[in-house]
């Protein structure tokens, strides 16, 4: 497989993850900790796709504060992000554990998903691919 085509899985499976956000979060008996799970695994796919073009290796990670980070490095612009999603950074692991009780109400993940959905149509800009080419 050859660069382009993985950095196309990568914004695939992001894509494929907004989108269940989004159905779960119209839904009306949705599962707000799904939700979540989607936005972080969303936002940390469209990161690794970014990653994935301009670095030679991606570290297998959940952590989106270390993403970022990675990215920043790469470039600056992405520090505007970097306190955009602490809201969603535990929703990959910790949502998970039953003792863990890291729930955002609709509203709060009303206001995630906007900043999401922004951060998709920064990283394809980025990468330079259309938001209609994924």
């Amino acid at each position: 497989m050859n660069k382009d085509e993985y950095i196309k899985l990568w914004l695939q499976k992001a894509g494929g993850d907004l989108k269940v956000a989004k159905r779960e979060l119209e839904a009306e008996d949705s599962v707000l900790e799904a939700v979540c799970f989607h936005f972080q695994q969303a936002v940390e796919k469209y990161s690794k796709a970014f990653l994935a073009k301009f670095s030679e290796k991606i570290k297998r990670t959940h952590n989106l504060e270390f993403l970022i980070e990675q990215c920043i490095q790469l470039d600056g612009d992405f520090a505007q992000y970097e306190d955009k999603f602490d809201t969603i950074a535990g929703c990959g692991v910790e949502v998970r554990y039953p003792d863990t009780f890291l729930v955002l109400d609709e509203d709060e993940l009303c206001a995630v998903l906007v900043i999401v959905e922004e951060f998709r149509e920064f990283v394809l800009k980025k990468i330079g691919i259309s938001p209609n080419g994924v």
